[in-house]
């Protein structure tokens, strides 16, 4: 059996995908001491499920994860444990997690990694909790899709997004980090 991790998948989609001499707008130039980029994006939901059957019972943990590829190598991320579209995520909820050409593909795609070990630690905790004893070589069934809730596994977007070089999140500084302003949906995608 061949096994792909979703990481490698969706960014080899990216990759596939992206156009390759993007048309970038500048909507409000140097507004607010940030500059405002609009450019070709592209979204997709992948739907992740942890579970283990024990004595009758089924013990699992679930998200959506919605990942935002555009310039390139910028990525945004945002996580969902309710079942949302990425359309009614809201904005705030997307942070960016790459920029770099480097390291677009481990950095960006980090947060799957995260959310893995804590979805892991959660069903860990309600398997103890029931008196159960497990070792870290417990089996666990790992669901994987691409697409979730009857949506297209991915779909191409207009991105409005800041770039400075410097923005203040949480106190850090982060160089080169974007603030996503908008995502649209692209009626029809355009190779440029």
């Amino acid at each position: 059996m061949f096994q792909v991790e979703a990481d490698h998948l969706i960014c080899t989609l990216w990759d596939t995908l992206r156009p390759r001499s993007p048309v970038r707008e500048y909507p409000d130039y140097k507004s607010s001491g940030c500059d405002r980029v609009s450019e070709p994006g592209l979204i997709t939901t992948l739907d992740l499920r942890l579970s283990v059957y024990l004595d009758s019972k089924t013990y699992d943990a679930s998200a959506l994860v919605h990942t935002l590829f555009t310039s390139n190598t910028s990525v945004f991320v945002a996580v969902t444990q309710d079942f949302q579209r990425w359309s009614d995520v809201k904005i705030e909820d997307f942070h960016n997690t790459s920029n770099h050409d480097s390291c677009w593909r481990s950095d960006g795609m980090s947060d799957l990694r995260k959310l893995y070990y804590s979805m892991r630690a959660d069903v860990l905790k309600e398997l103890m909790a029931d008196g159960h004893s497990i070792s870290e070589h417990t089996a666990f069934h790992q669901f994987s899709t691409l697409g979730a809730l009857g949506s297209k596994p991915w779909e191409f977007v207009k991105v409005t997004h800041s770039v400075a070089s410097r923005l203040q999140r949480s106190g850090i500084h982060h160089p080169y980090r974007r603030e996503l302003h908008s995502i649209e949906k692209e009626e029809k995608h355009v190779e440029a």
